[in-house]
């Protein structure tokens, strides 16, 4: 295990007096000395400059990394905590791709601090690429970081993966930012597990892409947790590829927008199929409210709803809340519009009755239209779980019969209504273990709207 030392700039043959020999002018030489283990100190000062294109390769596992630190030069040798600091810049300049990690089959594992990627220059084509071949396997984990697409090719970006199938992959962003030359640029081919977390400003201002996320690929996972989007304005989080195409998991949770995540320009394309698994938004917005949500997918989506709400039904502590639900013209019996689960823990092996309660306008609401699924512990000598389907209809041949009436709750907020319908899924099961209990509600009706109380009755 080696300390490399990396500055750019003439600056004589030594970091400090001597102590550290004569230090690389580029991560991308350091790259190409560095082994499993070994730790790259990058002066807050160093600007280091190759012509594209470029690729840096580091090998390392889970317990022997390679660290990339930009750290004050004047500080400790080797560098101590307090010499962590950002300011250090790679860069490409002409045309060809910024690579990190590329067409190396052995695992790549490094953890980065503080430098900034700056991908071509002018009008030069020169996009970024992690993790750039299927042969690709390993772990990246990006702290303060930017990467920067220095030019305003509209070809350019920032591609997270190889158009296709990468294999054993993962990708952090710990306020780690990004930045764009032109407006048709965005994040691309995320095409294995990727997480942003914890990042302000996540969008440094320069030109605002029309779109941040763009031909998000299978199989992948693109999940973002606290991260601020709102630089980008009312422009769209995601645009489909042409094929529609979604992530295995995606998932947005208390994040910044610049627009509410119930805004039908948040997601830009068609979904292609019942194989497009949707985009959960869990309490992100623009402004001060804890209890936005949505789930987008094919079969359509659900909404948090503030306006149409049960008396004594489900809050935030404040504010009553209850969920939207549009389907799409792509629903049926057997491939429904299903919710996020109701989750409640149980103790009982007696026999409970679980209701939901829903609304909507004008119409009576039949075990064929709306379903509740329930999954519960039913065998007392092994956690199997049990499924309750009995406020569907037996099969899909059966005639649909109406749900039962709800004669007991007031809801608010219909006043745009011409006739309120107010109804409960209901029905009893007997749990043989304690555990968890999961409802979901299950929209089998093409192109309607209800609403249900997410909180168990």
């Amino acid at each position: 295990m080696s300390n490399i030392y990396v500055r750019s700039g003439g600056n004589g043959g030594s970091w400090t007096s001597g102590a550290v020999g004569t230090p690389l002018a580029s991560i991308n030489l350091a790259a190409a000395t560095a082994v499993a283990g070994d730790k790259l100190w990058v002066a807050e000062d160093h600007a280091g400059t190759s012509t594209g294109p470029v690729t840096i390769s580091l090998t390392g596992s889970l317990s022997s990394p390679i660290t990339v630190i930009c750290v004050n030069h004047n500080g400790s040798v080797p560098p101590v905590a307090a010499d962590i600091t950002t300011g250090a810049t790679e860069s490409t300049t002409g045309a060809g791709s910024f690579n990190l990690f590329k067409t190396n089959a052995t695992t790549q594992v490094t953890y980065w601090n503080g430098i900034q990627f700056n991908s071509g220059n002018a009008a030069n084509l020169s996009a970024f690429f992690l993790y750039n071949s299927l042969s690709c396997k390993g772990y990246a984990r990006f702290d303060n970081c930017i990467f920067n697409v220095n030019n305003t090719n509209t070809g350019s970006g920032i591609g997270l993966g190889p158009s296709g199938e990468s294999n054993d992959v993962m990708v952090d962003w710990y306020n780690t930012k990004v930045q764009f030359g032109a407006a048709a640029q965005c994040i691309f081919n995320v095409d294995f597990r990727f997480r942003w977390l914890n990042t302000t400003g996540a969008i440094v201002l320069g030109t605002v892409p029309t779109t941040l996320f763009s031909a998000v690929l299978v199989p992948s996972i693109l999940e973002c947790r606290g991260v601020d989007f709102s630089n980008l304005g009312t422009n769209a989080l995601i645009t489909l590829g042409v094929t529609g195409s979604t992530p295995d998991w995606s998932l947005f949770e208390n994040c910044k927008f610049g627009l509410s995540p119930l805004s039908s320009s948040l997601i830009s394309g068609s979904f292609a199929t019942q194989g497009c698994r949707p985009f959960r938004f869990i309490n992100c917005g623009a402004g001060g409210t804890n209890y936005l949500y949505r789930l987008s997918g094919f079969q359509g989506d659900i909404y948090s709803e503030t306006s149409v709400t049960r008396n004594g039904g489900a809050t935030d502590g404040t504010t009553p809340v209850s969920r939207k639900v549009v389907s799409s013209a792509n629903v049926n019996w057997f491939s429904p519009l299903e919710s996020d689960p109701i989750i409640f823990w149980n103790i009982s092996t007696s026999a409970i009755t679980i209701n939901v309660y829903v609304i909507c306008d004008n119409y009576t609401i039949q075990n064929t239209d709306v379903a509740m699924k329930i999954e519960y512990l039913g065998n007392a000598s092994f956690p199997i779980s049990t499924l309750d389907l009995s406020t569907q209809s037996a099969t899909i041949l059966t005639t649909g019969s109406a749900q039962p009436t709800d004669s007991v709750s007031t809801w608010n907020g219909t006043g745009g209504f011409t006739s309120p319908v107010l109804q409960k899924l209901s029905a009893t099961i007997t749990p043989a273990m304690a555990g968890p209990i999961k409802v979901t509600i299950m929209c089998m009706k093409p192109s309607f709207t209800f609403y249900y109380d997410p909180l168990r009755g």
